[in-house]
């Protein structure tokens, strides 16, 4: 069963009764295709080949930039933009920088830099902790600035101690050079060592492999649109990303408590990020359902042209409520589906029951005042989020995402006697003659005293 509110055709649907149509509807998210792949390849291949000239052609092709304009942002640049973006700005990025800066490193304590352990007599192992050494952070900057971006993407590289740490952002085009002046003032807050200007596909190649101007790095921070994405997806081969960020999502589940107005300016706040976006809410009351649907209408009605023409686009094309027979049922969903983030609204008896069966979802908040927009900007947690039903396989960026745990092993004669015999045989099994060599010889050699 799908019923339809009057105006906007909000879609309600009975969980348990969606149509194949309406499922594949929810579900199916957005995918690179080929044809992206393909367009990304060919301007991949030529920053490669090219460097800073390639760059330079599309300053002058695709934002109407004279060839001159130079790569990296300069010093005046950043003045201006301080004195442009004003105390109160500047003093609100500190505070954000601050609790992301606690966050991470709280994180962080909870590893053990240096540790090791006696598995067998004779044998010990153990793990190191060391920084990514340069980074490179992506801050969109198409539709909207997203300086929040810089403080989520460049503060845990401080944290984790990495020795050098670039940005990207595209300029404004047109004609116009310039990136905007919150995203400039969040990155030196943050801890940037340069900003370049460049978007898409060309940053991605850039840091990957380098240019005259731009150094190579050893990982790729950061989401983008679909260009940017194509772009990282052919960069992985080459050098570290953290995952392939798509389009922006949110699922509210509830059990019909919760401010149905809040729920629905939730959903509206994901579906204004973009016509792909996708924003659902799962409920056990129908009440609920048709409350929040209700409360979408009047929002939308109430909201400028062009956020309003998103957010209703987003809503038909990805968006719907889902009316659940149980919590189980909704929960099962959920985890189906693997949501970026994921609004808990529940009543505090049910909010254990249902936080213990999460399994996929990005990040989670509990209640009616944990919405998903203070996650995006001031809470000190991160909004760089698996998107897809990536889910499935991790959680949000964090300083994890800057480290690396080297394994370290040490064996003793004794441990070589009691695994030596093992590991020559599974060598022997696959036919690698050198590594049963290496493993028996110095058996041969323990045992002969």
């Amino acid at each position: 069963m799908c019923q339809f509110t009057r105006k906007y055709n909000i879609r309600i649907s009975r969980l348990n009764n969606l149509s194949r149509e309406e499922l594949e509807r929810l579900t199916t998210r957005w995918r690179l295709d080929e044809e992206q792949l393909m367009r990304a390849w060919k301007y991949y291949k030529d920053v490669e080949s090219r460097g800073d000239e390639s760059i330079r052609d599309f300053y002058e092709d695709y934002y109407g930039l004279p060839r001159d304009t130079p790569i990296v942002i300069l010093d005046y640049e950043v003045k201006d933009a301080f004195k442009k973006i004003g105390e109160e700005v500047i003093n609100i990025f500190l505070r954000i920088r601050d609790r992301i800066k606690r966050f991470n490193q709280e994180i962080l304590a909870g590893l053990k830099q240096a540790w090791m352990m006696r598995v067998e007599i004779g044998v010990y192992l153990g793990q190191i902790i060391r920084p990514i050494e340069k980074i490179g952070a992506y801050v969109p900057g198409g539709l909207y600035p997203y300086p929040s971006t810089a403080l989520m993407t460049i503060v845990p590289a401080r944290v984790a101690g990495c020795k050098t740490v670039l940005a990207a952002s595209p300029p404004r085009g047109n004609g116009d050079p310039g990136i905007d002046a919150s995203i400039i003032v969040a990155a030196v807050i943050a801890g940037v060592d340069k900003i370049y200007r460049l978007g898409g596909v060309q940053a991605v190649a850039a840091f990957a492999c380098g240019t005259e101007t731009v150094p190579r790095v050893d990982k790729i921070i950061g989401p983008g649109g679909p260009w940017f994405t194509a772009g990282k997806y052919l960069a992985s081969s080459m050098t570290g990303i953290d995952m392939l960020a798509g389009p922006s999502e949110i699922m509210v589940l509830s059990d019909g408590t919760g401010d149905p107005g809040f729920i629905a300016l939730d959903l509206l706040a994901q579906a204004e990020h973009g016509v792909l976006s996708s924003s659902i809410l799962v409920t056990t009351s129908m009440e609920q359902a048709e409350k929040v649907a209700g409360k979408i209408e009047s929002w939308l009605d109430k909201a400028p042209d062009k956020a309003r023409e998103t957010a209703w686009e987003s809503l038909s094309r990805y968006g719907g409520i889902l009316v659940a027979d149980s919590l189980s049922e909704a929960v099962d969903f959920v985890n189906k589906y693997a949501p970026e983030p994921l609004e808990v609204i529940v009543s505090p008896e049910n909010f254990w029951s249902v936080l213990e069966k999460i399994e996929s979802a990005g990040t989670v908040f509990y209640g009616e005042y944990s919405t998903t927009a203070l996650g995006d900007y001031s809470l000190g947690s991160n909004h760089v989020l698996p998107t897809s039903g990536l889910a499935r396989s991790r959680g949000g960026l964090s300083v994890l995402d800057y480290v690396k745990l080297i394994d370290v092993q040490y064996v003793e004669p004794e441990g070589l006697l009691e695994t030596g015999p093992d590991a020559s045989l599974l060598a022997g099994i696959e036919g690698f003659f050198y590594h049963k060599k290496s493993i028996d010889a110095r058996l041969e050699k323990i045992r002969k005293g």
